[in-house]
């Protein structure tokens, strides 16, 4: 296992160091899209190359950046990339990583945003994955990793540490399921209610656990999670990101998936309990 792992990371990373060509295969109406901040900037340029070489390429992919985020901090080779189907939009809320859908979902209104992480490197069926499972599941939220929410023997919500994490033995829609961002996230459009984009309640509520904020909102509108059945559910990660970064403190570490799930019950109203399995 461990050298299939280096031989998988040795491949991906070659074929990602390769000339980037022209997309001949788009995908009219999709937008991918992820957000970063100044420390991650430096090696974003490797993502965003993984992004733009997809069998199945998306009409744009943009990078949303906050206002910590200067002119300056943008690498080079980052902006290089800018005469491809890619665009760096800057001077955003600083919304943490909520800032990868809260923009996209409203700007692009009539469009399917996928989301992305920016300390990956994606596989090139990342887009087609999704796609063709959106397809096959109108109404739903489409994901290329997920955990399944799960409840003790007395019935009580399991911590978030003990949710099955990257669980593949569900394939059909279920609200008993939880996407999670790091794999690419399918949203079509409309499919959100509008309380999504209440800053004040996320700042409140979820600031810094997004995927946790937009479950409770896929609740409120009766959206069920897919797993897109890929082959490969967790990414490469990005040499040298992993020393920080918010599963440290969301899923391990301050337990923050915890206190917010708390916070979110109380403040919608709907215990995930009744989902659990």
């Amino acid at each position: 296992m461990l050298l299939k792992r280096i031989f998988r990371r040795l491949m991906t990373e070659f074929s990602n160091r390769l000339p980037i060509t022209r997309p001949s295969n788009t995908v009219e109406g999709v937008i991918l899209s992820l957000t970063s901040y100044p420390a991650r900037l430096k090696n974003l340029h490797i993502v965003i190359r993984s992004l733009l070489k997809q069998n199945l390429c998306a009409e744009k992919v943009i990078l949303y950046l906050g206002t910590d985020t200067k002119d300056s901090d943008i690498p080079a080779k980052l902006k290089k990339l800018t005469k491809y189907n890619f665009e760096i939009r800057t001077g955003y809320k600083d919304l943490k990583p909520h800032k990868k859908y809260f923009f996209a979902m409203q700007e692009f209104l009539n469009h399917t945003i996928i989301t992305v992480d920016d300390d990956l490197i994606y596989d090139r069926n990342l887009v087609k994955d999704l796609v063709e499972c959106a397809k096959n599941n109108p109404g739903c939220v489409c994901s290329r990793r997920v955990n399944l929410i799960t409840k003790d023997n007395n019935g009580h919500l399991n911590p978030y540490s003990k949710w099955k994490w990257e669980y593949n033995d569900v394939m059909e829609p279920s609200h008993s399921l939880l996407a999670t961002g790091c794999g690419g996230v399918l949203y079509p459009p409309h499919i959100l209610p509008p309380e999504t984009f209440d800053v004040h309640a996320i700042k409140e509520h979820c600031l810094n656990t997004d995927d946790i904020w937009l479950k409770f909102m896929e609740l409120k509108s009766n959206v069920k999670i897919v797993f897109s059945n890929n082959k490969i559910v967790h990414p490469l990660t990005l040499r040298h990101t992993q020393e920080s970064g918010l599963l440290h403190t969301n899923a391990t570490g301050e337990n923050r998936n915890d206190i917010n799930i708390k916070k979110m019950q109380e403040f919608t109203g709907i215990n995930l309990v009744n989902y659990a399995k």
